[in-house]
């Protein structure tokens, strides 16, 4: 049974957050963390409207809304869980190659994005196939109380809207983190910092915070991926699902929030309110002119730096 001081908590954390991923949106200028907020912003949008419309439980809802809340909920959800992994291929190519990555990443970036929206919505909507073209029937939903999950009922329901289907994504992005920590464990910290601003517009203290964040996600999405496995066993088993408000909901909740905290800097939000003056002297993405910081460390090692006015 839901209490309603947790229902009411549940509701202000999706309201904070929701407000955290404009506030995301509109100081940050790298668009792929712009777009992450964007598509975390929809999940405490569709709660807000659960809690505040249906209550929690959802007991009176409509079925068509437990089909719109189940879509946008694994969707919204399984989207930052993606795009957080393309932060970090984003970072490992600006470091790794420099001047394919300033040539070509704003071509390819429409397309990464149309990609992942296809493939987390395919993975979503057959899961949803039951409820949305063979409707349950009422007998059928009697002793169900998941509705925000569409009443799913099979572990092949569960498994379609798990972290699962990001794993393509996670473990590369592992291998990837690896190698970002090793080479700034190697490289003179002058030189990394300016090589990573250049090609990125986000600070080196910023980014560190941005890999925790990514480690963050990455650890829960393997705690619900756990959870989703459980209940989907249980689920085939006869065991009805119910929604509670744990530890895992209440940080799936404050998402927006630690997204804002971890990519949003005072120096982004007092110059753009024009309280301070822009020091960042880049001007395009584009290789218009690059120029090369000789490492003072090696005789044998350069690395290539391209001026820049857009966003990763």
């Amino acid at each position: 049974m839901i209490t309603t001081t947790q229902e009411t908590t549940a509701l202000i954390e999706h309201f904070l957050s929701l407000f955290s991923t404009w506030i995301t949106m509109y100081f940050n200028n790298n668009t792929n963390i712009q777009v992450l907020a964007f598509m975390d912003m929809l999940q405490h949008v569709i709660k807000i409207i659960r809690i505040y419309v249906y209550n929690f439980e959802l007991e009176d809802a409509p079925t068509w809304f437990c089909n719109v809340h189940a879509f946008f909920n694994y969707f919204s959800h399984n989207c930052v869980i993606s795009l957080s992994c393309v932060i970090i291929f984003n970072l490992y190519a600006a470091i790794k190659y420099p001047i394919p990555f300033s040539k070509y990443h704003k071509k390819i970036r429409p397309w990464v994005y149309l990609f992942i929206v296809g493939y987390i919505g395919a993975f979503v909507l057959t899961a949803l196939y039951e409820p949305l073209f063979l409707p349950y029937t009422p007998a059928q939903l009697e002793n169900r109380h998941n509705c925000s999950s569409a009443y799913r009922y099979k572990l092949y329901q569960y498994v379609l809207t798990s972290p699962i289907n990001n794993l393509p994504f996670i473990l590369p992005a592992i291998y990837c983190t690896a190698y970002i920590i090793y080479k700034i464990s190697i490289t003179p910290r002058s030189i990394i910092k300016k090589q990573i601003i250049n090609q990125t517009k986000i600070s080196f203290s910023r980014w560190i915070k941005i890999l925790f964040i990514f480690f963050a996600l990455a650890l829960l999405s393997f705690i619900n991926l756990y959870n989703d496995l459980k209940n989907g066993i249980n689920a085939e088993k006869g065991y009805g699902e119910i929604e509670k408000i744990g530890l895992t909901y209440v940080l799936t909740a404050t998402s927006g929030i630690l997204i804002m905290i971890f990519t949003v800097s005072h120096h982004k939000i007092k110059v753009k309110l024009g309280i301070k003056t822009s020091n960042n002297y880049t001007s395009g993405y584009g290789i218009q002119s690059s120029f090369v910081y000789s490492n003072s460390h090696s005789k044998t090692n350069s690395i290539y730096f391209s001026r820049s006015n857009d966003n990763s």
